[in-house]
């Protein structure tokens, strides 16, 4: 977990300076209308994940929060944090079981190869 968290972190940084060299689009906005605009793109990318322009501006404006030095409002978005979590760990069990299905089939592949096999 603490590779996570630390190339999590590195990830956030590297935004935040991409962002940064981009000219801070959003440094203008007062910090109440940041942090709405954030919630508001933050659950544009929950509702629709495979949208990568709601994912950029999200970490757009990620990146203002902290060059700002304040976290994003996540209370703001709880249902929506919820929600995300859920749609992630259900993507997680298909591919798991799918995995489990590649394993089962590569075992069942090898016995066949096995049972071939010229003593």
């Amino acid at each position: 977990m603490r590779k996570f968290k630390v190339w999590a972190a590195s990830r956030s940084l590297d935004a935040a300076a991409t962002y940064a060299v981009c000219g801070r689009r959003y440094r203008g906005l007062s910090d109440a209308e940041l942090a709405e605009k954030w919630a508001a793109a933050f659950r544009a990318t929950v509702k629709n994940r495979a949208r990568a322009d709601f994912r950029d501006l999200e970490r757009d404006l990620s990146s203002e929060h902290k060059l700002r030095r304040r976290e994003v409002p996540h209370e703001a978005v709880a249902e929506y944090r919820d929600l995300l979590i859920a749609q992630i760990l259900a993507e997680y069990e298909c591919l798991r079981d799918e995995l489990e299905g590649v394993v089962l089939g590569a075992g069942a592949v090898r016995d066949d190869l096995m049972s071939l096999r010229i003593n």
